[in-house]
């Protein structure tokens, strides 16, 4: 005679295929070490649907299988109050087409109650209509946002009814310059600001900010294509009071059209007209140099000027390499300590 757990893998997990996840782990999870493998070696994707439990339990599951797993998890259902509030983070990834499935999710993500930190990633073939991430940017508790912003189509603006708490936002995969100051106009508690890969290709700013932002302390940004005016014009508006900053500019392919942010005094100016708090200032500028003719004198006379006083007294210095197998000159601030 066999008995059950002579069953194989496979059985089991067309089993855990009629139960939702919290059964299965309630079910089995504590039997053995096989059982409990089952649950951390799966690739299977998670459906959680949390009715009244006992809060030993439920803070069980959540440590066990929720919090190391929730990029598995395919749908959210809560309805127990202390289940709402042990998410206080969640990474989601979300590869389903279905925008009704997606909406399921932002849905319940308004259950809870203390969700503070929420990164969501989506597949590259999922298009989500501004409207959800205008949801997402309002989740009521939320501090610390990371979400692509790629496919987007451009979000109205928001400064009569801007209320999102978000402090913290960081924004993956390509974000377009023209999206920049309706984005920026749901957030005005942003306290610091993380772009991955901001690009101005075709694209140019049309509007400037009517408000003060006060509480952005720290930029973070890796663009191409931005003109150094469009910059100027943003630090302009946005950046008055951060206190630290980091810009790296790479060319887009093999173009280059960003060798103004080598202009020494304009940065002098901007820093000490527009950011009068910054106290962090690093700079990473990256030039693909080819296999023409470069100005190297040209070059040595814009980097040396980042040698004057103004740098001295800041204690920001820098240097600079070339990679000879990828063509690629380098300007880059160092530590000094």
């Amino acid at each position: 005679m066999t008995s059950f757990e002579d069953l194989s893998n496979e059985i089991f997990y067309e089993i855990f295929e009629f139960l939702h996840s919290y059964e299965a782990f309630h079910s089995f999870y504590g039997i053995n070490q096989r059982f409990r493998n089952l649950f951390i070696n799966s690739n299977h994707l998670i459906t959680v649907d949390i009715s009244s439990k006992s809060e030993s339990i439920l803070q069980r599951y959540f440590n066990h299988i929720i919090v190391p797993h929730a990029p598995r998890i395919k749908s959210l259902r809560l309805f127990d109050s202390f289940a709402h509030e042990i998410f206080l983070s969640l990474t989601i990834t979300l590869n389903k087409l279905d925008n009704n499935y997606v909406r399921q999710i932002i849905d319940q993500l308004f259950c809870l109650s203390t969700l503070s930190s929420l990164t969501i990633r989506f597949a590259d073939d999922v298009k989500i209509p501004r409207d959800i991430y205008i949801e997402i940017i309002h989740l009521p508790t939320l501090k610390y946002c990371q979400i692509s912003l790629n496919e987007c189509k451009l979000l109205p603006c928001a400064y009569a009814s801007a209320s999102s708490s978000i402090e913290h936002l960081v924004l993956n995969e390509s974000f377009n310059l023209e999206q920049f100051d309706d984005l920026l106009s749901y957030v005005p508690k942003l306290r610091c600001l993380i772009i991955n890969d901001f690009c101005g290709f075709s694209s140019k700013r049309t509007k400037r900010s009517l408000l003060s932002w006060s509480s952005l302390t720290k930029v973070c940004i890796q663009m191409r294509g931005i003109s150094f005016d469009d910059f100027y014009l943003i630090a302009t508006d946005y950046f008055r009071h951060v206190q630290a900053l980091n810009v790296m500019i790479y060319p887009y392919v093999l173009e280059n059209s960003n060798m103004e942010y080598l202009d020494a005094d304009r940065w002098k100016n901007l820093i000490s007209n527009c950011m009068p708090e910054l106290r962090s200032f690093n700079l990473k500028h990256m030039y693909y140099v080819g296999r023409g003719e470069f100005d190297w004198l040209n070059y040595g006379m814009l980097i040396d000027k980042f040698n004057s006083s103004f740098w001295m007294i800041h204690k920001w210095f820098f240097e600079y390499e070339f990679s000879d197998m990828r063509k690629i000159l380098v300007f880059f601030s160092k530590k000094f300590q």
